[in-house]
């Protein structure tokens, strides 16, 4: 069986960056990963850039934690170790933002829980069943008959 990715976030802000944005090197498009802290957050990881001097090379690295909303929908889904597709979407540096602080947004896309069924969504209930129209002795519907004489 195969499983399809549905969104689960469209669009969830990323809090407590814990460096500036203009020094991870990260754009948008570029993959995260999702884990549970020790405090019961999930936070978000992503290869960041380091620099020594001229010298530069990528490692796995926090960049924050998802707010509480976001977090509530996607632990269960952390929970079970279901395959998760994080990037990122929005981005806005220090120097681009209107109040100085650094904006990170990050997309999550996922499978949902068996019970939603095959194609992802919940069941639809069955629509009511209607009543058939009387019928004659022939089986001909009675509002069926052609109108004039024998």
């Amino acid at each position: 069986m195969q499983d399809f990715l549905q969104p689960i976030l469209h669009k969830a802000p990323v809090y407590g960056l814990r460096q500036g944005i203009n020094r991870t090197g990260l754009s948008i498009g570029d993959a995260a990963e999702l884990f549970e802290t020790t405090d019961g957050r999930i936070g978000v990881a992503a290869q960041i850039r380091r620099r020594f001097l001229f010298l530069s090379r990528r490692e796995q690295g926090t960049i924050g934690c998802l707010g509480p909303a976001a977090a509530a929908l996607v632990a269960p889904l952390l929970a079970r170790r279901g395959s998760l597709r994080v990037r990122i979407v929005g981005i806005t540096p220090e120097h681009l933002a209107p109040d100085g602080k650094a904006d990170l947004h990050v997309s999550v896309w996922g499978t949902l829980p068996a019970a939603a069924g095959p194609n992802g969504r919940f069941p639809l209930p069955e629509p009511a069943a209607t009543e058939d129209p009387p019928k004659d002795s022939l089986g001909d519907s009675l509002g069926d008959s052609p109108k004039g004489g024998t």
